[in-house]
C-alpha cells in the first residue's frame, strides 16, 4: 500500500505531537517530583520537613524553661542549628542540624550536612538555668541558659580530638518572622 504526501504529512504531525506532549509531561513530573523532594534548610542546615515548633504550655512549664523554645544558631566549622521544638517540665524534643564541612573539622573530620532528632532531658543548674543534655554517637552537648534571654551556652563533651578550645560555645536566638 502506498501512503500519499499529505497523508505521511499527517502521522509525522501525530507523532510529533504526541512526542512533545510526552515531553511536556515529563518536564512537569520532573518539576513536581524535584520541589517535592526539596529540602528546608535553615543557615544551610538541612531540617525535617515535618518539623514544627510547638508553643510550650504555661501551665506546666516555668516561664524561664520556656524561653528555650525556638531556634538557636551558631558556628562551629560551619553553621549549627539546634531547634528545641516542643519542652515540658523534664523533657525536650530538639533537632540538631549541621551545614557540613567538606575540610576537616575542629573535631578532626570532614562531615556531610545532615540532622538527628533527639529527646534530651531537661535539668535546672544551682543558678536556676535549665540545661538540655542532648546525647548522639558522637557525643554530648549540654545546651546552657544564660542570663542573656537570646543566648545559650553549648557545651560539648566526646567528639574525637576536638580541640578544647571549640568545646565551649555561644549561641544566638535566631528571630522569628
Amino acid at each position: 500500500m502506498f501512503t500519499t504526501e499529505s497523508q505521511f504529512s499527517a502521522r509525522r504531525n501525530t507523532t510529533m505531537k504526541k512526542t512533545l506532549s510526552a515531553l511536556i509531561i515529563l518536564m512537569l513530573a520532573l518539576t513536581w517530583l524535584t520541589s517535592a523532594g526539596a529540602e528546608q534548610t535553615i543557615n544551610n542546615c538541612p531540617v525535617p520537613d515535618n518539623m514544627k515548633i510547638v508553643s510550650p504550655d504555661m501551665n506546666k512549664v516555668p516561664q524561664k524553661l520556656a524561653l528555650l523554645s525556638g531556634i538557636w544558631e551558631g558556628i562551629w566549622a560551619s553553621s549549627v542549628v539546634f531547634i528545641i521544638e516542643q519542652i515540658n517540665a523534664d523533657e525536650a524534643v530538639v533537632v540538631f542540624a549541621w551545614a557540613g564541612a567538606m575540610k576537616r573539622s575542629q573535631a578532626g573530620t570532614a562531615s556531610p550536612p545532615g540532622f538527628v532528632r533527639l529527646k534530651c532531658p531537661v535539668k535546672q543548674g544551682e543558678d536556676g538555668n535549665y540545661r538540655l543534655i542532648c546525647r548522639t554517637k558522637a557525643g554530648t552537648n549540654r545546651l546552657m541558659q544564660t542570663n542573656n534571654p537570646r543566648q545559650i551556652r553549648v557545651q560539648r563533651d566526646g567528639f574525637g580530638t576536638m580541640p578544647e578550645q571549640y568545646r565551649d560555645s555561644i549561641f544566638q536566638k535566631k528571630e522569628m518572622k
